[in-house]
This record gives C-alpha cells, structure tokens and sequence, in this order.
C-alpha cells in the first residue's frame, strides 16, 4: 500500500518538466496538436469543396480569389488580411484540401504560443505544458484549427501577444512596446475585433506595474507600432467609403445583426453541409435579412448602408430597451455556454457546453483562491472581459470566445500546477515563486 501511495504522490508532482526545455515543450506541443487537427480535418471538418463551406469562409475564400486574380472588392466591409494569407498559401497549394492541411499547421501554432505565454508569465514550465495540453485537446479549439475561419489563425497571432507582454512587475522596453504595436496592427488586420484589446492592454499593463506614467509612455509606443501597420489601410479604405474609418465599416452591419425585433423568437434550427445550426435569441441575422433598410435604401454603397444600419438598430434600443436587455442577456450566456443547453443537442453539449462551463468555474476558483494569480495573471483573466464585449456589440458567437478559452485555460494550468505543488509528495520539497 505504501508503494502504491508513494507512486501516486510522484505522478502527481510536475517538478519533472523542469528538466525539460522550454524549446522541446514547444516542439512536442506543435507536433502533438498537427497530429490531432489532422486527424480531426481529414477524418471529419475538412471540406470536399468550395460550395460545402460555411458562409464565412467561403466568403473569404472568394475575396482571395478576387486577390489571385488581381483585384480586391474593398468596400469596407472586410480587410485584406485574412484574404492575403489564403491567397499565398493558394499560389502554393491551389487544391482546397492542402489549403485546409496548411491553414492547420498555422491554426496548431496555438497551444505553443500558449505555452509560451504562460512560461514567460508565470516562469514555470509546468503550467505552461498543462496549458499548450489542454488548448491542444480543446474541443472548439480543434473545430476552428481545421476550419478556414479567420479564427485559425488570429489565436496564435493573439498568444504571440501575450507572449511578448513583460511579466508582471517588470515595464519591458520602449522597443518592445513598439513591436506589440505592430503584432497587434497585423492581429487586427486579419481580425479586426482584437483593435478591442487596445483598453484591454492598457488595462493589463497598469495592474502589472501599478504605474500610471509607465502605462502611459509603454502605451504611447505600442500606439506608435499599431498605426504604422493600420494607418495606410484607413487612409486608403476612409477614401473608399468616405467618411474615417479606422479598419472596417461594418459597425454598423454587426449590430444591426444581433439588436433585432426578428430574433424575439424561439429557436430554430438551421440544417448546414455538415452540420445543423440554430438561429433565435443571442444569434445574428444577415444584412439582407434585418429589415432596417427601406426597398429604395438597398442601392447605396455599403458604407452609407452601413450607416443607417446603427442609426436604425439604435433607434430599435431605445424604443425597445427591455428587449434589447433581453437579447443582450442572451447572447452573453449564449458565449458562456449556459443556453441553450439541452436543446444545443448531445454533441454540443458534451463538446462545447459542458467543457466551457467548467472552466468557467475553475477560472473562478483560480482568482478566488490564489492571490498569485489575481497579482500576476492580469493578462489572461481580462480577455474574457473583452470577448463578452464583443458579444454585446455584435452576437454570443463561440468563435468570438476563443481568445478567453486560451486565457482561462491558461489560468487555471497555473493554478493546477501550483496546487499539485502543494501536495506531500515523498522526496519532493515545494518549490518557493
């Protein structure tokens, strides 16, 4: 018996991971989540063609067709981003197939990144394979990896981010701050709702160092990197719409689509290529669906609809508040994984509900139990406040949430390797932070 409980105690101990090198983690996480998206693409996600894709990601496999061919439809609604890396990985690999297998390779850059950020935050190599382990076998994570969604790639360039932030406690150089200036311009090029993450990181960087004067002056330098990458865009794409726009014009598009009278109904399920959807309360409806244009107001250019979009959709908020609560509700617990719950059928909720309410749970158990986390990881248990944003001004999309996955998870790695520290374990003494 005591050989057994001596065993256990040593499997539960990950003072090992400390001999290991931080490179080979990152080597054997890339390998270990190429083999999964793989596996999970060619066995199930990947398409057969163009036609079987999900809207949005046909739509950006056009736009990169439309690049391929030597021209861009920039009317705002779109940046060219996300289109410029499927078009160079098309000059390569023409075939749909091998454009999904590479969009992969990117999308498993993810758990590595993550584990980055977490050893450079935390210093423990530990919790930083816990957290590239559990991203890897993340269930949305694995859904988005094999998909042609933005999605695939924007996570990684985000934990490249959060990567190069200074740890907690330390300011990093003017250089620096610069460089994530430029990581973040590029970010929001290909997913234009991470420019939300620009207060989030101011955020961050003051209860890192608890100075106002070096939150403002690592700030103002990453601004600096952040306009050398956007500003020639805005400029060329205000002159295109007419009117200043910082990335995109579809602001008003994307809340127009989840303030609406026509999503006060119940749930309806929507049949896909391969898999079924719903539409109803914490969802979003097309432009072309939303009723807020007249029959005449159909014919302007994209920008003016767009426009009219948020002048209408706020108009409906105002004449309609307690609905607009209502659907506001919705679509946060909607993001969170509380609804709909049973009707989301049994895959979904075994795949996505569950796993995320969980988390949810030991992300809270992690900040109300360690004051280590609370102090330190200010970088990851603030994205979930910028997702849930995004879920107010636009809908409760998972895809929007997979930022704050990465983050909790990462969170609650740190705090499972620091209470399986704690633990007697025979031979071991804990190690101090």
């Amino acid at each position: 018996m005591m050989g057994k409980s001596r065993a256990s105690a040593y499997r539960l101990d990950l003072a090992w991971l400390d001999a290991i090198s931080l490179r080979t983690i990152v080597l054997g996480l890339y390998v270990l989540t190429m083999a999964i998206c793989l596996a999970a693409g060619l066995g199930h996600f990947f398409r057969p063609s163009v036609q079987t894709l999900d809207p949005d990601e046909r739509e950006y496999w056009t736009l990169s067709t439309g690049l391929l061919d030597g021209h861009f439809n920039d009317n705002g609604r779109r940046t060219m981003g996300y289109p410029m890396v499927l078009a160079a990985i098309r000059l390569v690999f023409p075939q749909l197939m091998a454009v999904q297998m590479a969009i992969a390779a990117l999308a498993a850059t993810a758990p590595p990144l993550l584990a980055v950020a977490v050893e450079r935050a935390s210093g423990r190599r530990d919790a930083a394979a816990l957290a590239g382990l559990a991203l890897a076998l993340w269930p949305p994570q694995i859904f988005l990896a094999a998909s042609l969604y933005s999605e695939a790639i924007a996570l990684p360039c985000f934990l490249l981010v959060l990567a190069c932030i200074p740890p907690a406690g330390k300011t990093g150089a003017i250089a620096r701050w610069i460089g994530i200036g430029l990581l973040i311009g590029i970010l929001t090029h290909i997913r234009t709702m991470y420019q939300l993450f620009l207060p989030i990181l101011a955020l961050t960087v003051l209860l890192d160092t608890r100075n106002i004067a070096i939150t403002a002056k690592s700030m103002l330098a990453m601004i600096v990197g952040f306009l050398l990458v956007v500003l020639p865009w805005s400029i060329h794409i205000s002159q295109r719409v007419g009117y200043p726009v910082l990335l995109t014009a579809n602001g008003g598009e994307t809340l127009a689509g989840g303030l609406n009278s026509k999503l006060l109904v119940p749930l309806d399920d929507v049949r896909l290529e391969h898999r079924t959807s719903w539409t109803g309360p914490g969802k979003w409806i097309d432009p072309g669906e939303n009723g807020y244009l007249k029959p005449n107001e159909t014919h302007l250019t994209y920008g003016e609809r767009d426009r009219l979009y948020t002048k209408r959709a706020m108009e409906w908020v105002k004449a309609h508040p307690g609905d607009a609560l209502y659907l506001t509700l919705r679509k946060l617990s909607y993001m969170w994984g509380i609804y709909p719950f049973f009707d989301n059928g049994l895959v979904m909720t075994v795949f996505g509900n569950v796993p995320i309410i969980l988390l949810s749970l030991m992300c809270c158990a992690a900040l109300a139990t360690s004051p280590i986390i609370r102090r330190e990881s200010a970088r990851f248990y603030l994205v979930p406040l910028l997702v849930s944003g995004i879920a107010i001004i636009s809908w409760g999309s998972w895809r929007f949430r997979q930022p704050a996955d990465a983050a909790m998870l990462a969170m609650v790695a740190w705090w499972v390797a620091m209470m399986l520290e704690k633990r007697p374990t025979a031979g071991v003494v804990p190690r101090s932070r």
